[in-house]
């Protein structure tokens, strides 16, 4: 019978699972010279969770933060991630964004790097601290970046309609990780 309990129990530790909810608005991506691309997205501006079912040891169903912060990466096309090789120079003369009829919120102004990350005192040592922005179901944001590239100009508006996707993951692994 004990076997039998501790049997059970093993199984159940290690079939757990969590389901993550993501909620966040659709990267907008532009391609911008067949080498480079644009890729502005969201991310949570928090890491804590709302939980909203659960069976310990078992099952755990989770919703992310419903604040989002922006991330603006000029990226190899190919490469996707890490250091472009075709950046010779870049000036990000500005980037901001729209909700709605609300006016615009500029986040960013002659940034000289391919990668920023909102809410990141790394990537804005003398910038005002920004707030994150809601995620609202339905909600579309508009955003509006102007750049210099190796010495080409570009100005791109773009829209990111809100969105959420579902993620699955072990359970023991998720809580060793978190």
């Amino acid at each position: 019978m004990m076997k039998s309990l501790l049997l059970i129990f093993l199984i159940l530790f290690l079939a757990g699972c969590v389901q993550i909810r993501h909620l966040e608005y659709k990267p907008f991506v532009h391609d911008i010279d067949g080498k480079n691309e644009l890729y502005i997205s969201t991310y949570a501006a928090g890491y804590a969770q709302k939980k909203t079912d659960s069976i310990p040891f078992v099952f755990k169903k989770l919703v992310t933060h419903d604040k989002l912060y922006f991330q603006v990466f000029i990226r190899d096309i190919k490469k996707k991630a890490g250091k472009n090789p075709n950046i010779d120079s870049i000036l990000i003369h500005s980037f901001s964004y729209r909700i709605g009829n609300n006016p615009s919120t500029e986040l960013i102004s002659n940034y000289d790097s391919n990668f920023w990350q909102q809410g990141q005192l790394k990537y804005n040592p003398d910038a005002k601290e920004t707030s994150p922005i809601l995620y609202v179901d339905g909600w579309t944001v508009s955003v509006d970046i102007s750049f210099t590239l190796n010495g080409t100009d570009y100005s791109i508006q773009g829209e990111m309609p809100s969105a959420e996707h579902t993620t699955t993951r072990s359970l023991i692994m998720w809580e060793i990780h978190r």
